[in-house]
């Protein structure tokens, strides 16, 4: 009988003798399989910190390209408002020259004159009598010239305020790249 020392040797030499080949071949495999992992991995990373690169700099510019364009619509809004302002303005200034007019003379309103229709046979004016009534030859009293006047303005200053709406509204849209469903005037 062999003793089991000595069997036990010759199968591991056997196995070393058959399997150091494979032993070989599986350890370069791993370490083969291990370094292009790595250098897969390396270069994933490199792609993945690339991506991660270029989103954050469209995230940049697109970041700046909003800022940009909501500091253009704060201009447009800053200047309507600031025409805005100076129209009305103007028009004060405006009204109380034709009030201040009105007062000193230079300035008369009168009422449709019936020569203006003369096929419609409207009767004739009343006279004025100006009998201490505060009316003039026009018959019109410079309360109610004044108050015309006024409400005048105020019909002027509504289709202003009206024209600033017009033009805010064309200015969001502006804003945001879309047409209104309405067509919305911006001339004044």
């Amino acid at each position: 009988m062999i003793p089991v020392g000595a069997n036990l040797l010759s199968l591991l030499l056997g196995w070393c003798r058959r399997g150091l080949p494979l032993l070989i071949i599986a350890a370069v495999f791993i370490a083969q399989r291990a370094y292009f992992i790595g250098v897969g991995e390396d270069r994933a990373d490199a792609r993945h910190a690339a991506v991660a690169a270029q989103r954050a700099q469209a995230q940049r510019l697109e970041a700046a390209r909003v800022r940009n364009a909501e500091a253009d619509h704060a201009r447009r809004l800053n200047d309507i408002d600031r025409a805005h302002l100076e129209e009305l303005q103007h028009a004060k200034a405006a009204l109380d020259t034709a009030v201040a007019d009105l007062d000193a003379g230079r300035l008369r309103l009168r009422r449709a004159a019936h020569d203006q229709c003369p096929d419609r046979h409207l009767s004739a004016p009343a006279p004025a009598t100006g009998v201490g009534d505060g009316s003039e030859a026009s018959g019109l009293s410079r309360a109610n010239a004044e108050f015309l006047l006024r409400v005048g303005a105020d019909a002027d200053d509504t289709a202003r305020q009206l024209a600033t709406c017009q033009a805010v509204v064309a200015s969001y849209y502006a804003a945001c790249g879309a047409a209104p469903s309405v067509p919305v005037p911006v001339e004044r």
